[in-house]
């Protein structure tokens, strides 16, 4: 695939923007929220540190997920301060707290960005709802920054120029679903998608990409917080698709799934790469995997040719001096570690941490052989119309579910 112009935001994601537009004159009121930590790193302020400013959810019902992306960043800061640090400065993390929700994450960044302090470079929270809302702010502030959300809304370089993403964007993964679809022959499917920011995203590009391989998809939206889709699940079933394909992350994923086994309902199952990284054992019984496919990148899977790379293992070997406790899939570990890669990629490309300059370095970045320790995908193909990686069919295949083991799954291992 190549760099593409990111398409226009959907009538959800302009509404998105707007509020967090009006957030922005909100949020002096609400900072007192927020709480921040400088726990990693050189622990300096000065010209010889380079300040990375990171919003996770630490608290809240994502803090499993923040606990994860903070590991993965600790492990990235130690990583990159062992190699000589970026631009001969030693890195220095500090830590806001989105609490997981979009209007917190205005708060807690403004709060920050208008400290006094100097960053050189932040990540704006591990989901689309913190990252999102965030990109005003940033915008107006001239820094760069990274997340490793994907919604296809935030690789919009002409109105957020600072920009950058290390995951797979919602086209991209639409584009790779698709064609894993096709590949199982299936012409008419059916799809659930939370009713959130992402899964919005990822269902109109999932039913943009399956219509342009003559696929037809019927869609449901689904409550994040349902404790049952039972009565969405039989809607569908009512349309006798080839196929079911689903999407979410988190706890709505499990309920997806044994709303399904409730129902009696045998259809194929595929899961796209959102759905694929979610702890699956901690979500539902083996018996709800029967039948589950899943079109998931190959830094998930053991025994892939990225999984043995030397760039993996530096990864995994840096990550294990923070946590053992791997529930999640390496992609969202990866990713977030990956975030400083960028960074630093894109600073020494430039040889400052000029805003302008260093963003002119970062679109400069065009393969994995450009960033040292780059694992997550195959190309990059940054541009000035393009701050996502361009993820190519090489970077995914299609898994029967398992469970994972250190982070990485194990296909077709339920109940063996």
């Amino acid at each position: 695939m190549g760099a593409t112009m990111a398409k226009k935001p959907s009538s959800t994601t302009r509404r998105t923007l707007a509020g967090a537009l009006a957030a922005l004159t909100l949020a002096a009121g609400a900072v007192g929220c927020g709480s921040s930590d400088s726990g990693d790193g050189g622990g300096g302020t000065g010209s010889d540190t380079f300040n990375y400013l990171v919003l996770l959810p630490l608290s809240g019902n994502l803090s499993s997920i923040g606990a994860a992306d903070r590991a993965a960043v600790a492990a990235s800061v130690d990583q990159v301060n062992s190699e000589g640090g970026i631009l001969g400065k030693q890195v220095a993390a500090t830590y806001i707290d989105s609490t997981g929700t979009s209007s917190q994450a205005v708060a807690a960044l403004q709060k920050e960005l208008t400290s006094g302090k100097k960053y050189d470079y932040v990540l704006n929270g591990a989901t689309s709802t913190e990252a999102v809302p965030t990109l005003p702010f940033l915008t107006q502030s001239k820094v760069v920054s990274c997340t490793s959300a994907s919604a296809t809304a935030l690789n919009d370089p002409a109105q957020f120029p600072y920009h950058f993403i290390t995951s797979a964007i919602s086209d991209r993964n639409a584009e790779a679903l698709a064609s894993a679809l096709q590949e199982k022959g299936y012409k008419n499917v059916a799809g659930m998608f939370p009713d959130t920011e992402l899964g919005h995203s990822n269902r109109d590009a999932a039913v943009k990409a399956s219509g342009a391989l003559g696929i037809t998809m019927t869609t449901v939206d689904a409550d994040p917080a349902a404790l049952d889709l039972s009565p969405q699940m039989t809607q569908l079933q009512g349309d006798d698709p080839d196929a079911l394909v689903l999407d979410g992350f988190g706890p709505i994923a499990g309920v997806m799934l044994k709303s399904r086994t409730k129902i009696g309902w045998d259809v194929p199952v595929m899961g796209n790469d959102t759905f694929g990284v979610n702890n699956f054992s901690q979500l539902a019984d083996p018996g709800d995997f029967e039948g589950v496919d899943l079109n998931t990148q190959l830094l998930n899977v053991t025994d892939t040719a990225v999984t043995k790379s030397a760039e993996f293992k530096t990864y995994a070997d840096a990550l294990a001096k923070q946590t053992t406790d791997l529930t999640f899939a390496a992609e969202v570990y990866g990713d977030n570690y990956s975030c400083l890669l960028l960074g630093r990629a894109g600073a020494e490309k430039a040889g400052s941490t000029d805003a302008d300059t260093f963003k002119a370095g970062m679109e400069q970045l065009q393969t994995a052989a450009d960033v040292k320790g780059w694992f997550v995908s195959k190309d990059i193909k940054f541009s000035a119309t393009n701050h996502a990686p361009v993820y190519s069919p090489e970077d995914s295949a299609i898994f029967e579910a398992g469970e994972r083991v250190n982070g990485l799954m194990v296909p077709g291992s339920f109940g063996k």
